[in-house]
Order: C-alpha cells, then structure tokens, then sequence
C-alpha cells in the first residue's frame, strides 16, 4: 500500500513579497522554526497535499507530470525532494 502523505493543520502558503511560503498560523507557530518557500510545481504538490485524504508519491508525480513537461525520473525525485523537505520541517501528518 502506497503511503499518503498530508499537510498539518495550521499551515498554509500565503504570497508575500512575490512569493510563496508554508506558514504556521494558530498553535502551529509555536513549533515551527524553519523557513520553507515554495516554487509553482511546489504550489501544485502543496494544494494536493492540503485536500482530502493527501496523496501518495504515485499521486504527486503524475500530478507533476501531467502539469510540466518532465519526465517520470525527474519528477519522482523531485516529490521525494519535496516530502523529505515538508517532512524535515515537521509539516506533514504522520
């Protein structure tokens, strides 16, 4: 079984000078203490991360493919670059 992977509650991305950030809002802000900006295919996995159930990786880099032109390779490492990220800075459900 694939895992899913899903973004906390208390965090969002909010735009801020041209660009985008996970941030902590509520209780959240307490425990958060690293900065994470976020690209456009970051957008994408992000929001897929936020809804429902999450996504597993499968999810996330069809997602990613089917929105840019990369192909499987590059776009399973870079959602494995992104979870271990999200993961790193304790913003993804366990």
């Amino acid at each position: 079984m694939n895992k899913s992977y899903k973004i906390k509650e208390g965090y969002v991305l909010k735009e801020v000078g041209g660009k985008f950030l996970a941030v902590p809002v509520g209780s959240a802000s307490l425990n958060f203490n690293a900065m994470i900006t976020v690209n456009d295919s970051g957008i994408l996995l992000w929001n897929l991360l936020s809804t429902g159930d999450g996504a597993t990786m499968e999810d996330l880099t069809i997602a990613l493919r089917a929105e840019y032109d990369v192909d499987e390779a590059d776009a399973s490492c870079d959602v494995a670059a992104f979870i271990k990220n999200l993961n790193d800075a304790r913003i993804l459900d366990e």
